[in-house]
């Protein structure tokens, strides 16, 4: 799937997969600052049936990526990365759309994602989208913003019937 983003934007979105993942070692070096989450990862999840990920990217560089499963009518956004000097460009919120298309496209009736609760960018995106709070894991993530664990916000969001995925 390559979609563009934009005429002013110069990024488009593609799907990534399985046969990516030599691109994508190199993406996520450049996407992550923390080694929680890598191409070795990415690879495990992407094997897993019913996971997809979308990347916003410029002819040189990664602007954003997104990493989703369905299973069982639910999605599950895992994370969704946006590298500092692409933030505020309107990049997060088109790779969560195009994500939730494809979800919906495939039998999703309900998505879920959990986000720090120190993150108010991520919690502003969320909120417009559509996503509600349902729940909350205490200490989830340990080292936060202010160098104590801190928790996780669970968010929820139906997803409108009848939805088609992106096209190719």
């Amino acid at each position: 799937m390559k979609s563009s983003l934009g005429p002013d934007t110069g990024i488009e979105l593609q799907k990534i997969g399985t046969a990516d993942l030599d691109d994508l070692a190199g993406r996520c070096r450049e996407l992550f600052q923390c080694e929680t989450w890598h191409a070795a990862a990415v690879e495990r999840t992407l094997a897993t049936p019913g996971s997809f990920a979308l990347l916003a990217r410029t002819p040189r560089r990664a602007a954003g990526l997104i990493l989703a499963r369905v299973a069982a009518e639910e999605c599950e956004i895992l994370w969704l990365v946006v590298p500092a000097p692409w933030r505020r460009r309107g990049i997060g919120r088109r790779l969560l759309r195009a994500a939730l298309r494809s979800a919906a496209g495939h039998s999703a009736g309900t998505a879920f994602l959990e986000v720090s609760q120190d993150n108010r960018a991520a919690l502003a995106l969320y909120g417009s989208e559509g996503f509600r709070p349902c729940g909350r894991r205490r200490a989830y993530y340990g080292g936060g913003r202010q160098g104590k664990a801190c928790d996780a916000l669970v968010y929820k969001k139906a997803l409108a019937s009848g939805e088609t995925c992106p096209a190719n």
